[in-house]
């Protein structure tokens, strides 16, 4: 059974304000959702993000 992973927005709903490391959670391409430490060292796993873009 796939772990069913969604977003609560807080405020206008944005779509393209998600950043890419959450979009790849979301999607099932990481494990693990980014820790506030991955989010301030602005790593980006380069082959999520070419997905997307």
């Amino acid at each position: 059974v796939k772990e069913k992973r969604w977003v609560v927005f807080k405020g206008e709903h944005d779509p393209t304000s998600i950043p890419v490391e959450w979009i790849c959670w979301l999607n099932g391409q990481r494990k693990r959702a980014p820790t506030p430490e991955h989010r301030l060292s602005k790593v980006v796993d380069v082959s999520c993000h070419n997905q997307h873009f």
